[in-house]
């Protein structure tokens, strides 16, 4: 599979794993092997969404106990 495809499928994955996951552990599974997955691939492209995920883990997990973030709510 073309670099380009697998880099679009990885990007749809995580927008997925995002909009459609509401079970905590199941998100830390699902973005375990997506995190994997871009390893594999070594594209560096996702180095700054990957450190991200790194740095703010906890808070991003969140988001799937409660569907909450940290960001305001625009008017």
């Amino acid at each position: 599979m073309q670099k380009s495809k697998q880099v679009y499928l990885l990007g749809q994955k995580l927008r997925n794993i995002y909009n459609n996951i509401t079970d905590k552990a199941i998100a830390i599974t699902k973005l375990t092997h997506w995190y994997i997955d871009v390893e594999n691939l070594g594209i560096k492209s996702f180095n700054a969404i990957t450190n991200t995920i790194k740095i703010n883990y906890e808070s991003i997990l969140n988001h799937f106990e409660r569907r909450s973030t940290n960001a305001k709510k625009s008017v």
